[in-house]
């Protein structure tokens, strides 16, 4: 019942969330908007936030020029709810076609809503963790 409640009260949220541009310190070098914290304090998906951080060292987001700058990142549950994967999205730069440029599954993690899209943005005074309507 709680869940429900949580549940609803996200999507509420999230139906009229359009962004403020208010931002919360996360650590030292990582922002993330009003929408992020509101949903993080709800649900405790820090571990979503941690994640995305840790790859932005990696090859995948480094050495390819359009995701250097801007990531779209889509958070989903599984359909027997007990599991929830965290994909990077990202274009083909010569086909056009959409691709997973990072992909892991969670087991043992739940979330509330069925689906999340975030945006991370790599800038030089650090990384910018937004929601997609907050873009």
């Amino acid at each position: 019942m709680l869940y429900e409640k949580t549940k609803r009260e996200l999507e509420r949220y999230l139906s009229c969330c359009f962004g403020r541009g208010i931002f919360y310190q996360y650590l030292p070098n990582v922002v993330i908007s009003e929408g992020v914290f509101y949903i993080a304090q709800r649900t405790g998906f820090y571990w979503v936030i941690d994640a995305i951080i840790s790859y932005q060292t990696c090859p995948e987001i480094c050495d390819d020029p359009s995701l250097r700058h801007l990531q779209f990142w889509e958070l989903k549950v599984n359909k027997e709810g007990n599991s929830v994967s965290l994909c990077c999205q990202n274009t083909h730069q010569i086909t056009g076609e959409d691709y997973q440029a990072i992909y892991e599954a969670f087991s043992n993690k739940s979330f509330p809503l069925e689906e999340l899209a975030l945006c991370c943005a790599p800038r030089l005074n650090g990384i910018h963790i937004y929601l997609i309507q907050e873009h």
